[in-house]
């Protein structure tokens, strides 16, 4: 549900997150044609300041996005990796144990004579002057009734997308539509991290170091991803995947690999049918109902770019919460494109393995929606 996403605390995003970390590529910041509202008004070369100063926060002391400096000497040696014009591995480089933000920098902060950090103090309005062209002061309050008001010569607000939102548009007492919505683009374009979870039947052990492992090593996650080159061709969003606990042998026989995967998908993705569904994956790879021989079974998780969508959005409600303020209402939606980067990133994989001849992969039958038929198996849906 969308409201896991969310939590009040202290530096509050950290408490749940992974420090999982890569930087954004330079095609993310084109105009995409077939893409609307695509491009970016600056390059990627833009933020390498800004992400030496993010590597530095974060507690990375080495950072390396080349997959060939995680392979192992053997998969050196036998070229384990993706590297071509379809698919490619890259780094996700990763924090363990976990940072949690609050925890880490709290002694900093409070040692800091420049700096006063108040916990419990709920924004409810960003005051601005009568044309509304600069801020006069931050109006916050207390579940207990106690209220303060905030006054700087600058002001951030970094509350999170969702809540950035609801403060800019609950600050209405000057712009009646919200503070800096006169083009109705407050809460707009809303996106989430999309992700769906597949059984894939392998047939080689090297598939593993190719789509990417769970833990490449303790600070490093290698992932796969559809080449910038490949999605322009086919007219579609970025697309990653990664490979989740690793690739296991299954039992022989049929029933072995279709318990093996389900035993890899329960709890993440367990729709009716689920045995049946991947029975049947099995056996179409194997050519008959029943049979023996040797497999692998791999769980990977799809991560599609969501593309830019005016309507899907957030908004304010009628609700109020206990401090008066009207409670935000999140409409996410997935649109064509997005199901498209899905079935073609999907069909796109499975073309590679097939031609590298290390694993299968079952597509969706024609006509299927996840968004429509097992939409809350999408992750945050």
């Amino acid at each position: 549900p969308l409201n896991t996403n969310r939590l009040l605390v202290f530096w509050s995003t950290t408490v749940h997150w992974g420090v999982w970390f890569f930087p954004l590529d330079s095609s993310d910041f084109e105009k995409r044609d077939w893409i609307p509202y695509s491009g970016w008004p600056f390059e990627r070369s833009a933020l390498d300041a800004d992400y030496a100063v993010a590597h530095r926060i974060l507690g990375f002391d080495e950072v390396d996005y080349d997959f060939r400096r995680w392979r192992t000497e053997d998969e050196a040696r036998r070229g384990i990796g993706l590297d071509g014009p379809v698919l490619s591995n890259f780094v996700i480089h990763r924090l363990r144990p976990p940072l949690r933000m609050g925890t880490a920098y709290r002694a900093t902060l409070s040692d800091d004579p420049s700096v006063r950090v108040v916990t419990h103090a709920n924004v409810v309005e960003v005051e601005v002057n009568e044309d509304a062209r600069a801020v006069t002061a931050v109006r916050a309050s207390t579940l207990g009734g106690h209220a303060i008001r905030a006054r700087a010569k600058r002001y951030v607000l970094a509350a999170g997308a969702v809540e950035n939102a609801r403060l800019l548009l609950a600050s209405s007492s000057v712009q009646r539509e919200g503070l800096g919505n006169g083009r109705d683009l407050v809460g707009r374009f809303f996106g989430q991290h999309t992700q769906v979870v597949q059984a894939l039947w392998a047939t080689d052990a090297g598939l593993e170091g190719m789509l990417g492992r769970g833990s490449a090593s303790e600070h490093a996650i290698v992932a796969t991803r559809v080449t910038p080159e490949a999605a322009r061709e086919h007219r579609m969003g970025n697309y990653h995947l990664l490979v989740l606990g690793g690739v296991t042998p299954h039992r022989s026989g049929i029933l072995g690999p279709v318990r093996d995967a389900v035993d890899q998908l329960r709890g993440v993705y367990e729709p009716p049918g689920l045995e049946h569904d991947v029975a049947a994956f099995v056996a179409s790879v194997e050519g008959a109902d029943a049979g023996t021989g040797e497999g692998l079974v791999a769980k990977i998780a799809e991560r599609p770019e969501q593309v830019p969508n005016p309507e899907s959005r957030v908004f304010l409600g009628e609700e109020r919460d206990a401090l008066g303020m009207r409670r935000i209402v999140m409409d996410w939606r997935l649109g064509e494109l997005d199901l498209h980067t899905l079935a073609t990133g999907r069909a796109l994989l499975a073309r590679e393995l097939g031609r590298l001849g290390v694993g299968r992969v079952r597509d969706w039958p024609e006509g299927y929606d996840p968004t429509v038929v097992r939409g809350d198996y999408l992750h945050g849906g």
